[in-house]
């Protein structure tokens, strides 16, 4: 009975160690770190979402000034009051859609 007894407290503490001290603290920082991590992941995707927006809102901007570009080429070429008048209107368009894209800044 004798060696049983320190063997088994022996056993014990081991197993007491084996999981690097309290459980309630290993529980608490796992949750903590879990929290952090999906934190981080939330943070990462909005991130990435406000640079997609940001690529998107100047793809158009861009698509805007070349439209721009071309209806003033084209209201200058222009002889006939139709296509002058064509030309105008689609200037006036994209120039509003392009001052309306850059005021939402």
């Amino acid at each position: 009975m004798r060696r049983v007894l320190p063997l088994a407290v022996i056993a014990l503490a081991l197993t007491a160690c084996e999981g690097g001290g309290d459980p309630v603290e290993q529980a608490l920082r796992e949750e903590a770190a879990n929290n952090h991590a999906e934190a981080e992941f939330a943070r990462q995707q909005q991130a990435a979402e406000r640079a997609a927006r940001a690529a998107e809102r100047q793809t158009e901007i861009d698509r805007l000034n070349r439209e721009i570009a071309v209806a003033e080429v084209a209201l200058e070429a222009a002889s006939d009051s139709d296509v002058r008048a064509t030309a105008q209107a689609s200037l006036d368009e994209s120039r509003r859609a392009l001052a309306a894209l850059e005021g939402e800044n």
